[in-house]
C-alpha cells in the first residue's frame, strides 16, 4: 500500500510532574534465547545485546510508561523503529489511538522520526508499508514500584522506500526465519506492557469459581441421594401399615444419616517457576477426565518447570513444561499444550547427546 508522506499531527501530553520509579527486570523468553545462542547466532546477539539495543528499548518503554498521560496502565503498546547501531525512535500507540489518530498519521510520525535518527536520509514523497501478523514473545518481567508487568515484543510491519533514499536497513534484527527483507526495508516492532497482577487475580478467581461450582454440584448430588433413601423407607412403611385396621404403635428406629465421603484426589504439584493457579486447574481437570494425561500423571509427583508461554518460534497453542517424578526417577520434560479452557495434548521433549 503506497502512502503519501504528510506532516503528522502531534499530540502533546499535559502530564509533566516528577515521578519516583523503582524498577527491576527479569529476563524473559526472548532475552534468554539471545544469550543461549550467543555463539551460534552471533549477529543477532551482537545487535540486540552487545549493542545494548534491547536495554535502550526497555528504557524507552519505561520512560514512556511512567510518564504516560493516560491513567489506565493495564495494557500499553509502543511502536519502535530500531537500527542495528542502537538508534531508535518510539511512539506511544495507545496514546495515539486514544486521540483517534489515523494509521496514516501514525505511519507518517514513524517515518519522520526515521529522518531524525538517520535511519533514512530524507523524507520520502511516497513509501510502502506492509503489515506483519506474528505472535509476540515475552521479553522481560518488569517490577515497577512493587507492581508486576510483562513486556512482549513482536514485529508488526515494515516500511519500503524507493531507491534514491539511503536506508540503514535493520534486517539483522529479524529473530524469526521465514521473513525476508530487502535493503530498502525498515522493520517496525511493537513492545507491549501488560499488568500481570490483574491477570493472575482473574485466573485465580476463575479457578476458585470453578472449584466452588464443583463443590456445590457434589453437595446437591449427595442431598438428592439422602432424600431418595428416606423416601424409599417411608414408602415401605406406608405399604406395610396400609392393610392393618388396628392402631399399631410404631417403633421406628431413627434413620442414620447417610454419610457419603467424597473421594478427594490431591495431586502432588510443585512449582519450580512462578505459581499459576490456571495450571493447577488444568491439571486437575485433565486428571478427572481420565484420559491419556491421567495415565501419565498417575501416582507421580508433578514438577511444573515453566509457566504457560509460546516457544521462541511461536506455535499454534501455548504450552507449559512439567517433569514427572516417582521415588526413583525423574522424567524428561513434557510440554502440555493448552487453549483457554483445557489441555489439548502433550509432547515429550527428548535430549539427544553426541
Amino acid at each position: 500500500m503506497y502512502i503519501t508522506y504528510t506532516t503528522p499531527t502531534v499530540h502533546r501530553s499535559k502530564k509533566n510532574k516528577p515521578y519516583t520509579v523503582t524498577a527491576s527486570y527479569t529476563d524473559g523468553t526472548f532475552i534468554k534465547y539471545l544469550h543461549q545462542h550467543e555463539f551460534t547466532k552471533k549477529i543477532l546477539f551482537r545487535v540486540w545485546i552487545k549493542n545494548k539495543l534491547m536495554t535502550n528499548a526497555l528504557r524507552s518503554v519505561l520512560f514512556m510508561f511512567t510518564c504516560a498521560p493516560l491513567t489506565d496502565t493495564s495494557k500499553r503498546t509502543y511502536l519502535h523503529v530500531m537500527s542495528c547501531n542502537g538508534s531508535r525512535s518510539s511512539l506511544d500507540l495507545t496514546y495515539s489511538q486514544y486521540h483517534k489518530s489515523t494509521y496514516e498519521n501514525i505511519q507518517n510520525t514513524l517515518v519522520g522520526s526515521m529522518v531524525t535518527n538517520a535511519v533514512i536520509s530524507h523524507l520520502p514523497t511516497t513509501y510502502t508499508y506492509t503489515p506483519i501478523v506474528h505472535e509476540r514473545t515475552s521479553v522481560s518481567i518488569l517490577s515497577l514500584n512493587n507492581n508486576n508487568y510483562e513486556i512482549f515484543i513482536s514485529p508488526v510491519g515494515y516500511f519500503t522506500f524507493s531507491k534514491p533514499i539511503r536506508v540503514k536497513s535493520n534486517r539483522d534484527l529479524i529473530y524469526f526465519p521465514k521473513l525476508q527483507l530487502g535493503k530498502q526495508d525498515v522493520l517496525v516492532f511493537a513492545l507491549q506492557v501488560e499488568n500481570r497482577v490483574q491477570e493472575f487475580k482473574r485466573e485465580y478467581t476463575n479457578a476458585f469459581t470453578h472449584s466452588e461450582k464443583i463443590a456445590k454440584d457434589l453437595f446437591k448430588q449427595e442431598t438428592c441421594k439422602k432424600k431418595h433413601v428416606l423416601c424409599n423407607l417411608l414408602s415401605k412403611l406406608e405399604s406395610k401399615l396400609g392393610s392393618s385396621e388396628e392402631p399399631v404403635e410404631l417403633l421406628v428406629e431413627p434413620v442414620a444419616e447417610l454419610l457419603v465421603e467424597p473421594v478427594e484426589i490431591t495431586l502432588d504439584i510443585q512449582f519450580k517457576c512462578k505459581f499459576n493457579p490456571m495450571i493447577t486447574k488444568l491439571l486437575y481437570q485433565s486428571y478427572h477426565n481420565r484420559g491419556a494425561i491421567y495415565k501419565l500423571m498417575l501416582n507421580k509427583k508433578i514438577l511444573v518447570m515453566t509457566d504457560i508461554h509460546h516457544n521462541f518460534i511461536p506455535e499454534q497453542f501455548k504450552h507449559f513444561g512439567i517433569r514427572l517424578s516417582d521415588e526413583s526417577t525423574t522424567s524428561y520434560t513434557y510440554h502440555f499444550y493448552v487453549d483457554q479452557t483445557q489441555i489439548l495434548y502433550y509432547t515429550s521433549v527428548l535430549r539427544v547427546y553426541d
